[in-house]
C-alpha cells in the first residue's frame, strides 16, 4: 500500500522516474547490435568411395554414376562435382 500512497502523493516524481526509465531504455535499444542474418557456412558433404581391384573406368561407370544420380535427385543442391 505504501507504493500506491507514494505514487499518489508524489505524482511528478513517479512521472519523472517513468520518463527516465523510458529514455534509458530507448538509448540502450539504439546501442544494441542485432544481427538479423548472421553469416552462415552452408553444410558440405564429401563422399569418398574406394573400390579396390577395379579399373577407373569400372568405378566411374558402376559406382560414381550411381552416386551422382542419387545425389542429383536431392533438392536445393548448388554444386555437384
Amino acid at each position: 500500500m505504501k507504493l500506491a500512497e507514494f505514487s499518489v502523493n508524489r505524482r511528478v516524481t513517479v512521472l519523472m522516474l517513468t520518463v527516465l526509465i523510458i529514455i534509458l531504455g530507448g538509448i540502450s535499444l539504439s546501442k544494441l547490435v542485432l544481427e538479423m542474418q548472421p553469416d552462415m557456412d552452408y553444410p558440405v558433404i564429401s563422399i569418398v568411395k574406394q573400390h579396390y581391384g577395379a579399373s577407373s573406368q569400372d568405378v566411374e561407370e558402376r559406382v560414381i554414376k550411381t552416386i551422382e544420380m542419387a545425389i542429383a535427385s536431392v533438392k536445393d543442391i548448388k554444386n555437384l562435382k
